[in-house]
């Protein structure tokens, strides 16, 4: 009696992926690595597709390798997880974006059609390229759910903690893998975790953020 309880359920995810096209397929596996489409946990191997919306998670000793429509490649060390939060690829309409959060771990990335600039076409030419920053129109950038900010937004912004101490000025981040790092430059430089649990407030319109860190730190 229990088979023919689950069955339909079963049945009924399966059909939703086959309604939904892939964004691309897992290449290589090895160890612990999987696929979670839709709350469906799958042992990942060769062919197993992703979906918008998949989270990749490797265990310990343990690898991913995912090739996007695009010809996008990443590849994934042990004990990492990321969520493709977006994905579009239709190039005849011009249309092309990818967006993903890294929780933990670590991660490659050669870029496909999404992240390749126009006339660059080969190594040679992307070489010629190194060491130069890549700009992009602020009118191009999608608009931010609440709560969330571009690093360029957060620069300049005053900082004090909970205690009403100032600490300084946001000078810069940088990417951890685990999380975004401020770099806070006030009577002398604070590194301090860009996390709820520290970072409570951000007001960009009164140029300050608040945080719960000790001024001794």
């Amino acid at each position: 009696m229990r088979y023919w309880i689950l069955l339909p359920a079963l049945l009924f995810s399966l059909a939703s992926f086959a309604d939904e096209a892939a964004i691309g397929y897992v290449k290589t596996a090895t160890g612990d690595a999987y696929v979670i489409s839709k709350n469906v946990k799958t042992a990942a191997k060769p062919g197993t597709p992703v979906f918008q919306g998949s989270q990749l998670k490797t265990g310990a000793k343990s690898s991913l390798g995912v090739t996007f429509k695009d010809e996008t490649v990443m590849s994934f060390g042990p004990d990492t997880e990321l969520t493709v939060d977006e994905y579009l690829y239709a190039p005849s309409q011009g249309k092309l974006k990818l967006g993903s959060k890294l929780a933990k771990g670590s991660m490659n990335y050669v870029s496909g059609v999404i992240a390749k600039l126009q006339g660059i076409t080969d190594r040679t030419a992307a070489e010629k390229c190194k060491g130069l920053l890549i700009a992009v129109p602020r009118s191009e950038l999608p608009e931010q759910e609440e709560g969330e900010y571009y690093w360029s937004d957060l620069i300049g912004l005053a900082v004090k903690n909970v205690q009403g101490v100032e600490l300084g000025r946001v000078k810069e981040l940088f990417a951890t893998g685990a999380n975004d790092v401020l770099v806070v430059e006030g009577k002398r430089e604070r590194l301090i975790p860009y996390i709820g649990q520290v970072v409570l407030e951000v007001d960009l319109a009164g140029k300050r953020m608040v945080v719960d860190w000790d001024a001794e730190f």
